[in-house]
């Protein structure tokens, strides 16, 4: 606080020490007499309303008690040290303008990470769909080019299979029946995510930093269906222009399946994972600077699920996609370290999104040879966000008996858009790989850069 500040120059006494935390306790502004008295302090809050730009206060709880510091602004709110005392004997007054106070001193720090999880399973998501979606432009371009599950017959139609002709001389059913393809598949895909936080709560910017691996093996059923499991890691590093941190490390795993009939399409993604977070939070006010530390855990459930239809014009592939994703995202309850009374309790966050994406893609397949196309793609959708809502996150200091309190986090910006353009390249019918480059943006208070590239193999 500004060391300046003019301290109180009368002294009053109280009727008598509070005997609970519900009794009020008075307090004098000196600083101009006369020019603003009264004032109450409840459950361990002071506010405040003053109509002068300087203010000194000292609550008088007792012989010895400290002066506050410098009070700027209008209205105010008070948090203080307990260290010394009871929560009913204060001996340290910090004095936080309230345009200040929620970034400073509040659980309001940790919004971002509700933020940093959805937006993470949103991108998983859009990976894995990306991937389906590339396989089906990969295995119709080699059919296209001629090279189809071979018939277990030559041409001339009297070749002996299992020594019979083509036409079964007893019972005259016709053997003319593909040769069974390769329906496992395994993959690996790897992303980075490149993004920035803004315009949250008036917290500072935060630009984050992700990147992950992911495996997967699947099976083809049928020439209409397909499933299959997957697992993986993704970190998250976000810093704060204020020097603020976060690592997240995340474990994931889940299941697919798609589906296709003629130019019709869908594909499910079910995925679930689990969170370690590290966090430090700078509190930076006047003569404080400390630092709170927060290690905790949490979980997250993500479904997503599109339909789409591929329209075929030459080598060229357009069509519309219609998608959904539910994601739920819970940090466990928590207690901070490292920064004594300013440390903070902080309750359990649930975050819910559930969210639209309406868009479509266009393709073109050029067989370069005989073994290998080449399969470019642009994807553009518009997202709308219908249920993360702004939500109560609730904290109090970790020290002393004294009552918590909420902050409301703010409301995401509800559209956006998201964007991609990439490639697919199909090396005979077993190997493929790709690499894209994905976009969102359209939002005030986010937005993200993301490449990504794949290998795989079936056998």
């Amino acid at each position: 606080m500004d060391a300046s500040a003019q301290r109180a120059t009368s002294s009053t006494t109280p009727d008598r020490i509070p005997k609970n935390k519900d009794e009020i306790v008075s307090i004098q502004f000196d600083e101009e007499p006369g020019s603003n008295s009264g004032g109450r302090l409840q459950d361990g809050r002071v506010s405040v309303d003053f109509d002068h730009e300087f203010a000194s206060i000292r609550l008088d709880d007792g012989p010895g008690s400290n002066p506050g510091e410098r009070l700027q602004g209008g209205s105010s709110s008070v948090r203080f040290d307990p260290e010394l005392g009871t929560p009913y004997r204060l001996t340290y007054v910090l004095i936080v303008p309230d345009d200040e106070f929620p970034e400073t001193f509040t659980s309001a720090f940790y919004e971002g990470l509700g933020i940093l999880m959805i937006e993470q399973a949103n991108a998983q998501n859009q990976f894995l769909a990306q991937r389906l979606r590339a396989l089906r432009l990969g295995s119709r371009g080699f059919q296209s080019e001629g090279i189809e599950s071979p018939i277990l017959h030559d041409k001339d139609g009297k070749s002996i299979v299992g020594g019979k002709s083509v036409m079964d001389v007893k019972n005259g059913k016709n053997i003319l029946t593909p040769a069974s393809d390769n329906s496992w598949e395994v993959w690996v895909q790897g992303n980075g995510i490149f993004g920035k936080v803004s315009n949250v709560n008036q917290l500072p910017d935060s630009r984050f930093e992700s990147g992950g691996v992911f495996a997967g093996l699947d099976y083809q059923w049928t020439e209409q269906i397909k499933t299959g499991v997957f697992g993986g890691y993704q970190g998250i590093y976000s810093k704060y222009d204020t020097g603020g941190l976060n690592k997240i490390n995340t474990g994931l795993f889940g299941t697919y399946a798609t589906y296709q009939s003629r130019g019709f399409y869908s594909d499910a993604i079910l995925t679930g994972g689990f969170s370690s977070y590290s966090t430090r939070r700078p509190i930076q006010f006047g003569v404080i600077d400390r630092t709170a530390i927060g290690n905790f855990d949490g979980a997250q459930f993500s479904a997503y699920l599109d339909f789409g239809y591929d329209w075929t014009i030459g080598n060229f592939t357009l069509g519309p996609i219609l998608g959904a994703q539910y994601t739920y995202v819970g940090i466990s309850s928590f207690t901070e370290q490292g920064a004594g009374s300013l440390d903070l309790q902080v309750e359990q966050q649930n975050i819910n999104s559930l969210r639209s994406s309406v868009g479509g893609r266009v393709a073109y397949t050029w067989n370069v040879t005989k073994n290998v196309s080449l399969i470019p793609e642009l994807r553009v959708f518009w997202q709308h966000e219908f249920s993360e809502n702004s939500r109560n996150m609730d904290a109090s200091l970790a020290t002393g008996d004294i009552q918590g309190f909420g902050f409301d986090t703010s409301a995401p910006e509800r559209d956006s858009a998201f964007a991609g353009v990439g490639a697919l390249v199909q090396l005979g019918p077993d190997w493929n790989v790709s690499c894209y480059y994905n976009i969102d943006f359209g939002r005030q208070d986010y937005t993200s850069q993301m490449i990504s590239g794949g290998l795989e193999w079936r056998f």
